[in-house]
């Protein structure tokens, strides 16, 4: 022990911490984690949108509107709209703020913005499919918060794919939360825009799927 303080000093050696690099150094941890966070929380804000579209007709708002000579389909689409918008502005702020304040670059603006907007769009119509089979807005909260989380878990948000088990790893490409992690890994790591076309394209359609069943739901149910 003597030996050892007098080889590194009094103070004992000296430790220094170094950023956790993502996938051979390709994308820093804080970047990784960063947009996480904000594909995570999307689901969320969405999920505010959905819930009051069924508080609305707990509150007998939504048969009122119904009365009036407008689409039945339009306050859902227009809670859609909102929700969307919102995730949207919610996601984009966090990017913004990562890069201009944190100097975290998540990569080429625009392939950024393609995975943004496409993840944005699947958030917000599985949102409405899952709040077209709640009862209650308490409801459609649960739901929500648990898609929200098992996507998070299974496509990287909270725990990088790369410390996943191997079968972990291929369920995460049914979740858009794992193919934006995939797409912001190759950005971030110097790719071009052409590295994020599968991605997008998947998870837009993922966003497809889920309107198209969300709609079928609501229509037999909600505006029933």
């Amino acid at each position: 022990m003597k030996l050892f303080v007098e080889r590194n000093g009094a103070a004992g050696p000296t430790l220094s911490l170094a950023s956790d690099p993502v996938s051979g150094g390709a994308i820093d941890m804080a970047v990784y984690y960063g947009s996480g966070m904000a594909v995570m929380f999307a689901f969320f804000v969405v999920g505010l949108s959905a819930r009051s579209l069924l508080t609305e007709r707990q509150l007998g708002t939504l048969a009122r509107m119904r009365a009036a000579p407008i689409p039945a389909w339009t306050a859902v689409a227009g809670k859609g709209a909102v929700g969307f918008l919102l995730a949207l502005v919610s996601m984009v702020a966090t990017w913004l703020s990562s890069e201009l304040i944190f100097g975290a670059s998540w990569g080429p603006p625009l392939g950024v913005l393609a995975l943004i907007v496409a993840h944005v769009f699947a958030a917000t119509m599985i949102v409405m499919l899952v709040a077209s089979g709640a009862k209650t807005d308490a409801q459609a909260d649960g739901y929500t918060l648990g898609i929200a989380f098992v996507f998070a878990f299974l496509g990287g948000s909270l725990v990088p794919v790369y410390n996943l088990p191997d079968f972990l790893q291929v369920a995460s490409l049914a979740t858009p939360n794992g193919w934006v992690s995939a797409g912001l890994v190759e950005l971030a790591g110097g790719a071009g825009l052409g590295a994020v076309a599968l991605p997008v394209a998947v998870v837009a359609g993922i966003g497809v799927v889920a309107g198209a069943l969300a709609a079928l739901r609501f229509r037999k149910g909600l505006l029933a």
